[in-house]
């Protein structure tokens, strides 16, 4: 698991660096430059959750995980342009708003050192389902 959320930190904590970079820098070609190099750690950070996924829970929930991935990152997609605009019409700047996204990528980044820790194991979701939910099935795909 260290192979793939220590990558995925240092991708996301190098994303919020590039973004804070360009929203500060005056030249264009480096704006350009600082904003492609955060989106280039961005597809890094997304490669390393997927192989992530494929080791933090037993084979046949690994579906539910990245499920649960893109349910995140489509949120963060539909909110990010409402949540940008509201910072830009409020500031007349879009610095805050890229600060703001990088901020978000470094507590990102915090999540993957700090919360993702060990894999989640079979007994672990069998004690969940203890409390009342139906069991996972033993060997299937969901």
């Amino acid at each position: 698991m260290k192979s793939r959320r220590i990558p995925a930190a240092i991708a996301l904590c190098g994303t919020a660096a590039c973004t804070v970079a360009a929203a500060f820098v005056t030249s264009n070609a480096l704006a350009i430059a600082f904003i492609s190099a955060s989106l280039f750690l961005v597809y890094v950070t997304s490669t390393c959750a997927w192989a992530l996924s494929s080791v933090a829970a037993p084979t046949n929930c690994t579906a539910s995980i990245g499920a649960m991935q893109n349910f995140g990152g489509y949120l963060g997609g539909a909110l990010a342009p409402t949540v940008t605009g509201l910072i830009v019409q409020q500031t007349g700047s879009f610095v805050p708003a890229l600060v703001v996204g990088a901020l978000i990528g470094v507590a990102s980044a915090g999540s993957y050192l700090f919360i993702v820790d060990q894999p989640i194991t079979a007994a672990d979701i069998d004690a969940v389902s203890q409390d009342g939910a139906a069991p996972l099935p033993a060997g299937g795909a969901e």
